[in-house]
């Protein structure tokens, strides 16, 4: 099995402040928290994966990405491979970003529509199929969610409810992370990105709609070609983590460690309370 992301020897410059890296590699499968005290570089980390934060960058060492060039470095791409990173990686970042006018249906599919566009390697034939792919999973997932009660409304009349016409600021900062976590699921399971970005998506989430991101992660690592995660939290709550890098304090700077957790471990007392079976959290 090829790696998607392989580290060696990397340092990278967080706004001034050194982190040395311990080698470490990912896999489609696996699940890779990122831990860490507030501002040692965690955010920054994933917004230079994704080309959000250009002042953080690699000082030394490798940091490869083999879907994109089995042997250029992050930092050696051209422009087209840069573009190609960027949206082939789902990224789920800490602040919300929609249009003003946005429905929930339209924030999702829009966002899904918009990475379509901008993938260099989809002929004009294959971007028309992928989108009405998205649109098609779009409407399911939203079902599911439907389903549970997510975008539950206190508001009597009907359409409140609808998330084809109910706007997507109408909705509370847990609902609006959940729209971002379900797009970027949407990406890895229909346009195939091998990785899946987290940043902090616990924030403003309540207990059942943490159960569902559990069992909504855990069906998607378990299904055909699973992408890998990579999640910045300050709390293990779920199934499948198999991988750590924590970042602390060093002689020189900061450092990142690496851990590769046994199975053992992957239950953790801070786990939602429900009812467990086979790995689900019970809806």
């Amino acid at each position: 099995m090829n790696p998607i992301l392989t580290s060696k020897s990397l340092a990278v410059d967080v706004h001034g402040t050194p982190v040395a890296f311990e080698d470490f590699s990912v896999y489609p499968g696996d699940f890779l928290l990122i831990k860490g005290r507030n501002g040692y570089g965690k955010s920054s980390f994933l917004k230079m994966l994704v080309g959000e934060d250009l002042s953080v960058k690699p000082v030394s060492g490798d940091l490869i990405f083999p879907f994109v060039s089995e042997s250029k470095t992050m930092s050696a791409y051209n422009e087209k491979e840069a573009a190609l990173l960027r949206n082939r990686i789902a990224y789920v970042p800490q602040e919300e970003d929609f249009l003003p006018a946005a429905s929930i249906f339209s924030a999702m599919y829009g966002y899904l529509k918009l990475t379509v566009e901008n993938r260099p390697d989809y002929s004009y034939v294959e971007k028309k199929s992928k989108k009405a792919e998205c649109k098609q999973e779009v409407k399911n997932m939203l079902a599911r969610f439907q389903s549970n009660g997510l975008f539950a409304s206190s508001r009597p009349a009907s359409f409140f409810k609808n998330p084809h016409l109910r706007s997507i600021h109408s909705c509370s900062g847990g609902q609006k992370k959940m729209v971002q976590i379900a797009s970027a699921l949407i990406q890895a399971k229909v346009l195939g990105a091998p990785l899946i970005l987290m940043d902090e998506p616990l924030n403003n989430l309540d207990k059942e709609n943490k159960k569902i991101l559990n069992n909504e992660i855990r069906a998607l690592l378990k299904g055909e070609n699973p992408p890998a995660i990579m999640m910045v939290t300050h709390c293990h709550i779920f199934f499948g983590v198999n991988k750590e890098l924590v970042l602390q304090d060093s002689e020189n700077g900061r450092k990142a460690v690496y851990t590769e957790i046994k199975e053992d471990g992957l239950f953790s007392p801070c786990l939602i309370e429900g009812n467990e079976k086979e790995g689900y959290y019970q809806i």
